[in-house]
C-alpha cells in the first residue's frame, strides 16, 4: 500500500455544480483503480490523500498534476503505508473553514517550493491523524 498527499489551488471550479461533477467522475475513476482517499476543500485550496498501489497512486497523481483545474501542485507526502486510512471512501470529501484548513496543513509551508526530503519519503502521521479526526463525524456532502 502507498499514499501521496498533495495540496493545490483550484482553477475554474467556482460553483457547487462543477464540484459535484468533479467528485462524481473522480469517485468512479478511483473505484475503477482501487484508489481511496480524502479530499478537503477550503476556498480555492485543495488537499487530498490518495491511497492504493504505488503504481496506481503515482499514475493518478501525474494525471492531477497535468489537470488544468489544478495549479501550484505541492506534494506533501509520498511513501508506503501499512493500511488505508480512508478505506471506506473512493474519495471522501468535506469542506473546511480557512481556520480548519490551516490547522490541518499547518505542519507544512505550502509556499515553500522544495519541501525537505523527510516530508516526501515518510508518512505524515500527524497530518493523517488530523485528517482522520476532522473527517470522522463530518458528513460527506456530495
Amino acid at each position: 500500500m502507498h499514499h501521496i498527499m498533495y495540496m493545490s489551488s483550484s482553477v475554474g471550479v467556482t460553483d457547487e455544480y462543477a464540484l459535484k461533477q468533479i467528485l462524481t467522475r473522480s469517485r468512479a475513476k478511483n473505484e475503477e483503480h482501487h484508489i481511496t482517499g480524502m479530499l478537503v476543500l477550503s476556498g480555492d485550496k485543495w488537499m487530498q490523500v490518495l491511497e492504493g498501489t504505488r503504481e496506481q497512486v503515482a499514475a493518478m497523481f501525474q494525471t492531477i498534476k497535468q489537470d488544468p483545474r489544478h495549479s501550484n501542485v505541492c506534494k506533501l507526502a509520498d511513501g508506503p503505508i501499512t493500511q488505508r486510512a480512508f478505506a471506506d471512501w473512493s474519495m471522501g470529501f468535506t469542506p473546511a473553514s480557512p481556520g480548519e484548513f490551516e490547522r490541518i496543513v499547518g505542519y507544512f509551508n505550502p509556499s515553500q517550493t522544495g519541501l525537505p526530503a523527510p516530508y516526501l519519503s515518510q508518512p505524515a502521521n500527524e497530518v493523517f491523524e488530523l485528517l482522520k479526526e476532522f473527517s470522522a463525524g463530518q458528513k460527506d456532502l456530495f
